[in-house]
């Protein structure tokens, strides 16, 4: 497949391409067309990681002259997701209630009490 960024986003070749009121037909398998037009090589780089426990997330893109390379990041699955945010919700308040802990003992420093 053949595409190019965009504003940062993958674009991939048109099937047929409309331009000045021309149509190129069957652009998409118009090698030479395409790269006129400024259109790479798109690859793919898949991460080893075990589909059971990992997943992977887009991890952006990589361009050189000849090609556009889309690069993955492996993330590991979460089992309750439920879970996860309760955690991550008790672990902001007891952040909260440090950092206003805090708070209370500097102005106290600073005012007295």
């Amino acid at each position: 497949m053949y595409g190019k960024l965009i504003n940062g986003e993958l674009t991939y070749a048109p099937k047929d391409l409309i331009e000045d009121e021309k149509v190129i037909l069957d652009f998409d398998t118009n090698i030479e067309a395409m790269k006129q037009h400024g259109y790479k090589l798109v690859v793919r780089i898949l991460p080893e990681h075990n589909s059971d426990t990992q997943y992977l997330a887009l991890g952006g893109y990589s361009e050189d002259s000849t090609q556009i390379t889309i690069n993955y990041m492996v993330m590991n699955k979460v089992d309750d997701p439920e879970k996860l945010l309760r955690e991550t919700i008790k672990d902001l308040q007891d952040e909260s209630k440090f950092l206003k802990d805090c708070l209370l003992e500097m102005s106290e420093v600073v005012y007295g009490g």
